[in-house]
């Protein structure tokens, strides 16, 4: 997928912002930086001056030696948080830029259901890709507990999703996010194709 594949400009700048924003930065120290910790070795002579235990040699051993699980998984839930951000920002200034009506009450464009509806109110069908849909609906509600709850699976995670155990955190790996992102992407392409040109 290049940006070139994008014949509104709207859309367009949008899916670079994701891009390189979201996905070649935050995702792309996500994927890196386990293994990267894991080769940034510390200098003895420093690790001594710092009391530190013997077994703490390298970045990834001074993370875990903490004993509060991975603190990587964090990075994805960040990366998550990042691209429901730039899908909020996209549907503001889509809204904005065609003039269409949008919902009552705070925090309409992070209510991805209510942003959908009216858009199919303005006219648009999004039947070819509802699968794609509830991936981008999944991806607000594991943002919603991951700023929320660091993460946290909660009642109203569990009702709205019917995933996760309660009290525990909803993991976010690589292939996850990677559908999340591709999703969003198939919604830009999906909506490239229908709105009209911009004003």
């Amino acid at each position: 997928m290049q940006a070139s594949d994008f014949k509104n400009p709207h859309t367009r700048w949008h899916y670079i912002t994701v891009l390189e924003r979201t996905n070649n930065l935050i995702f792309m120290h996500a994927v890196t930086a386990k293994e990267n910790d894991k080769s940034f070795i510390f200098n003895e002579e420093a690790t001594k001056k710092l009391n530190w235990d013997k077994s703490i040699k390298t970045m990834f051993d001074y993370r875990m030696s903490f004993g509060i699980g991975d603190v990587y998984e964090r990075i994805f839930q960040l990366c998550v948080i990042s691209l429901c951000s730039d899908i909020e920002l996209f549907f503001k200034k889509t809204f904005e830029t065609f003039e269409y009506k949008k919902g009552s009450g705070k925090g309409f464009y992070q209510r991805f259901n209510d942003v959908i509806k009216a858009l199919k109110t303005a006219g648009h069908n999004f039947s070819p890709i509802e699968d794609q849909l509830s991936k981008i609906n999944l991806a607000f509600q594991v943002r919603h507990i991951c700023i929320h709850n660091y993460g946290i699976v909660d009642d109203d995670f569990q009702k709205n999703t019917n995933t996760g155990k309660l009290g525990e955190t909803y993991v976010i790996e690589q292939e996850q996010y990677r559908e999340m992102y591709d999703a969003y992407v198939a919604l830009l392409l999906h909506l490239d194709n229908h709105l009209p040109s911009a004003k």
